[in-house]
C-alpha cells in the first residue's frame, strides 16, 4: 500500500497539470470539467470490478486493474508528446523573442511565504477555507477507505458487493458535476458548499439511523451529489483568495496540501474512531469532520482577493495561463 501510494505520488498531480500544458486559455474551463468527470467515471470502472470480480477471483480483479493501467501507460507514452504541447510551444517562441529576460525578471514566491500572508490575514478567509478543505477531504477520503469494510460487516455483503456500493454515488457525480458548476458560478461558490456538506452531512447521519442496502445506496448516490456541489468549488475560491497572479501556484500548493494531508490521514482517524465505537458508528464519525467542515465554512467571508481593476486583470491573465 506504501509503495502505492508512493508511485500514485508520481502520476496523480501529474496528470491533471498536463491539461493546461495542451490545452488554450479560452478551452480549460471545459477541460477541466472533462477531467473531473473521467474521475468519477474511474470510480464506476472500479466499482464494476468489485462488484463483478473480487467475489470470483481475487487475483483476477488485480490484474484486471493492472491490465487497464499499462494499457493507459502504453497510450500516453504513444500519445502524448509534450514537445508539441500548447504551452512548450509558447515558451519555445517567448524565449526566442525576449532571450534571458522572462528569467531574470521573474519573481520566485515560496510557499513559506505565501502561508505566513495567509496567517496574517485580517479576516482569516483563505486559512479557513484550507482548513475547512482538509475536514471535506478526510470525510470522503474515509468515505471511499473505509465504505467497503463498512458494506461487510454492518450490512453483511460479500467483500466484491461491498466494494461496489460506491457506484452510485461516482453515477450521481458525474451527472451532476457541470450543471452544479454552472450554478454555483452563478449563484455563489460558498452556498454551493455549504449546500453540498449539509446534505453531505445529513446523509450519513440519515444512514447511521437506517441501516440498510437500500439506504445506504440512497445515501451515497445524494453524497455523490453533495460532493460534485463541493468539489466543483474549493480550489477556484482558493485561486480566487489568492492576493496576486504570482501567488495563485503557491496558493494551489496550499490547496493540495491540506487535500491530500488528509487523503493520507483521514482514513486513520475515521478509523481510529470507528475502532472506538464499532463499525455501526461509521457514518456518524465520519459526519463529524463534514459538520466542522460546514461551520468553517460560515467564517469564509469573501470569495475574492480585495484588488484594484488592474490587479484583477493581471490574476485574471496568470489564471487562463495556468
Amino acid at each position: 500500500m506504501f509503495c502505492f501510494i508512493v508511485a500514485m505520488s508520481f502520476y496523480r498531480s501529474q496528470t491533471v497539470a498536463l491539461m493546461p500544458d495542451f490545452i488554450q486559455p479560452q478551452h480549460r474551463s471545459k477541460a477541466n470539467s472533462i477531467i473531473t468527470m473521467m474521475g468519477a467515471l474511474s470510480l464506476v470502472g472500479a466499482s464494476l470490478i468489485s462488484m463483478f470480480l473480487v467475489d470470483i477471483s481475487l487475483q483476477l480483479a488485480f490484474i484486471t486493474v493492472s491490465v487497464i493501467m499499462i494499457i493507459a501507460c502504453i497510450v500516453l507514452i504513444l500519445t502524448v508528446k509534450e514537445k508539441n504541447a500548447y504551452n512548450y510551444q509558447l515558451l519555445l517562441q517567448t524565449e526566442k523573442e525576449i532571450g534571458e529576460k522572462v528569467k531574470k525578471e521573474s519573481e520566485k514566491v515560496g510557499l513559506k511565504a505565501s502561508f505566513k500572508d495567509v496567517l496574517e490575514e485580517d479576516d482569516k478567509s483563505t486559512i479557513t477555507m484550507l482548513f475547512a478543505i482538509f475536514f471535506i477531504s478526510v470525510g470522503w477520503a474515509a468515505l471511499n477507505a473505509l465504505l467497503s469494510a463498512y458494506g461487510i460487516n454492518v450490512l453483511g455483503l460479500t467483500r466484491g458487493q461491498a466494494g461496489g456500493l460506491m457506484l452510485y454515488g461516482a453515477i450521481a457525480f458525474l451527472v451532476s458535476a457541470f450543471p452544479l458548476a454552472v450554478l454555483a458560478e452563478k449563484y455563489g461558490r460558498r452556498l454551493f458548499i455549504k449546500i453540498g456538506l449539509f446534505i453531505f452531512s445529513s446523509c450519513l447521519i440519515i444512514g447511521f439511523f437506517f441501516r440498510s442496502l437500500l439506504v445506504t445506496q440512497i445515501v451515497i448516490l445524494f453524497i455523490g451529489v453533495a460532493y460534485a456541489c463541493i468539489l466543483v468549488n474549493t480550489i477556484v475560491i482558493i485561486w480566487g483568495l489568492a492576493p496576486s497572479e504570482k501567488k495563485i501556484g503557491t496558493y494551489t500548493g496550499m490547496y493540495y496540501l491540506f487535500a491530500f494531508s488528509a487523503e493520507i490521514f483521514g482514513p486513520g482517524l475515521v478509523g481510529l474512531l470507528t475502532d472506538l465505537t464499532g463499525w455501526e458508528y461509521f457514518f456518524l464519525n465520519a459526519s463529524i469532520f463534514l459538520m466542522v467542515a460546514l461551520i468553517l465554512m460560515f467564517f469564509v467571508k469573501r470569495e475574492e482577493a480585495e484588488l484594484t481593476e488592474e490587479q484583477k486583470l493581471a490574476k485574471k491573465k496568470a489564471l487562463q495561463e495556468l
